[in-house]
């Protein structure tokens, strides 16, 4: 699986939910290769091969993502 991690390394609730992406995979056991990039965007996204897990969540805060968000797609994708 490919993960493309896309937030504000400026953004203490985005860096959370890149931390929250990285456990969720070690969590998961998913076998992964994530890229990180620091962009500054109102939300943090998350692309796994090529689609964007969390485009349409409108249950996020506006800045950050749960770590259940984040579990639960991962989830869903990697089955």
């Amino acid at each position: 699986m490919e993960i493309n991690l896309i937030y504000s390394t400026k953004n203490a609730e985005q860096i959370k939910a890149a931390r929250f992406v990285r456990e969720a995979v070690k969590n998961l056991g998913i076998s992964a290769c994530i890229t990180e990039l620091d962009s500054i965007i109102p939300k943090p996204r998350v692309v796994v091969n090529g689609f964007d897990l969390l485009k349409d969540s409108t249950q996020s805060k506006p800045d950050g993502l749960s770590y259940e968000q984040i579990e639960q797609a991962l989830e869903q994708t990697a089955w």
